[in-house]
């Protein structure tokens, strides 16, 4: 009798251990399969770039032009005639940009949105040029082009590749203020008259971007972009004096321009 009471008290002993062990197992095993629900949250929750965001900008900018330049002198000496120059301009220089916009992320990850952008170039090209004149000999002058800042509202289309990155394509039209001064600096009459003349031109500027953020609010950003320009016709007093006698100086132009920059972007 008490060998069955002791062998039933081991029996029931041994169970208990083993359904302890089996317990303390199977929790070990939910709590490795089921994350906590704080790491959870955070691994479903990416960075979105939906919301209002501004953003600044620093880079180069490189512009090339074609110039055809006409100065018709027939006006003071009927014997002359209208003198056309050819002149080719390239220059790389600093620009700085800012930008104010809104964006919205899809659930299929497309982003569209519209921003807009200010620009400010150091952009001063010059050549020195001689025109050939058959009674006033060669007429030594300077040209002088230059761009100062522009505006571009444009729309943005783009798909987050990641949750931190997005890559995204813009379509824009600005408008640019440009500077022309014609100088004259041979000797003839009033040596280094100056006459200049100012106007805005419009172009239309694809370009492409990424950005990568840091935090949810703070990205860095990097952009390309190409800048078509429409032509620019610019009229001018001749080069000698204002008075209703000078000759005309004109100028056909139609520049293009690469931008390249890379700024950080604040997204409220």
């Amino acid at each position: 009798m008490k060998k069955k009471l002791i062998s039933s008290c081991l029996i029931s002993t041994s169970l208990m251990i083993l359904e302890s062990h089996t317990s303390f197992a199977n929790e070990q095993v939910a709590s490795v399969q089921t994350p906590s629900t704080h790491n959870t949250r955070q691994s479903r929750t990416p960075y979105n770039f939906s919301g209002f965001y501004v953003g600044a900008f620093v880079g180069g900018t490189t512009m090339n032009t074609k110039v055809e330049n006409f100065l018709d002198l027939t006006a003071i000496i009927p014997a002359e005639d209208t003198f056309i120059n050819t002149l080719n301009f390239r220059k790389s220089s600093f620009m700085g940009n800012i930008l104010l916009g809104y964006r919205k992320q899809f659930a299929n990850q497309f982003i569209a949105g519209f921003e807009l952008n200010g620009g400010f170039f150091n952009q001063n090209m010059e050549k020195n040029y001689d025109a050939q004149t058959p009674n006033l000999g060669i007429l030594n002058l300077k040209m002088r082009l230059k761009r100062s800042y522009s505006i571009r509202p444009s729309l943005i289309l783009g798909w987050a590749i990641t949750p931190r990155m997005a890559v995204l394509g813009s379509l824009g039209v600005g408008s640019s203020r440009f500077e022309q001064t014609l100088q004259r600096t041979s000797a003839i009459a009033n040596q280094n008259t100056i006459h200049t003349a100012k106007q805005w031109a419009h172009s239309l500027v694809p370009g492409l971007g990424f950005e990568y953020a840091l935090t949810p609010h703070f990205s860095l950003a990097a952009s390309f972009h190409y800048e078509f320009f429409q032509q620019l016709n610019f009229n001018l007093p001749g080069v000698f004096d204002t008075t209703s006698l000078d000759g005309v100086n004109r100028s056909n132009l139609k520049p293009a321009a690469y931008n390249y920059m890379v700024g950080i972007v604040y997204k409220f």
